[in-house]
This record gives structure tokens, sequence and C-alpha cells, in this order.
């Protein structure tokens, strides 16, 4: 398996992912310089994810901010959803092929909020 290219934070975020006219309501699990973990849960199973197809993520921080980064599918797989025929959640890795200006910042407060959350639980 290839070394990743940079550090990966846990995040919980909202996003949309989009791919044509189709949209989805995702959550993001992690970030990284280069890329992010999104799930996503359907209405129905078999979606088609081919590896490398470009979407476009809109992160929401906020109810009036969004980050948008234009990404392409490197992995996903399927998990059905027990108890609950037909329905599934997706887990997607995406790299990050463009970016808006403002994610570089957005990923390092992350960074630097991670890390000062690790300082602090280790001084007690």
């Amino acid at each position: 398996m290839a070394k990743r290219r940079s550090r990966r934070f846990n995040v919980y975020l909202k996003a949309a992912l989009l791919s044509g006219s189709v949209s989805h309501e995702a959550f993001v699990g992690n970030i990284s310089e280069d890329g992010i973990y999104v799930r996503i849960r359907s209405a129905g199973a078999g979606i088609d994810f081919t590896l490398e197809t470009a979407f476009d993520c809109n992160l929401i921080l906020t109810s009036e901010e969004t980050i948008n980064l234009r990404c392409r599918l490197i992995w996903a797989y399927e998990i059905p959803i027990i108890n609950q025929p037909g329905r599934s959640a997706y887990n997607l890795g995406l790299e990050i092929l463009y970016q808006i200006p403002g994610y570089n910042d957005f990923y390092r407060n992350v960074m630097m909020k991670n890390l000062n959350d690790q300082l602090n639980s280790l001084s007690g």
C-alpha cells in the first residue's frame, strides 16, 4: 500500500457530493491536504461509483459558508445497512484535484486544533 502524502485529521462535516445532475448528501469523516474520506447513505442500493470519476464535493462549514473541491474517486465500497433491505452506505476515498484557496487555511486550522487538543490531553 502506498504511503499517504499528507496527514489525515478527523472531522465531522456535512457535504454535498455532485456528479453531473446527481447530488448526494454526504458526511466527511477525515481530511488531508490532498484527500477526503466521505460516507453517503443512499435511498436504494446500487449506486454506481466508478473509480476515477470526477465529483464536486461541497464541504458545508456553516449555513452560509462552504468550501468547494473538485475531486476524483480513488476507492469506494458499499456497506449494506442491516435490517434495511435495499439500502446501503458507501465509503468513498476522494483525491482533491482542485481546491479553492480557502481550503488550505481550513486544513491548517483543523491541523492546529488537532495538535492543540493532543497537547492539552498530554498536559492533563
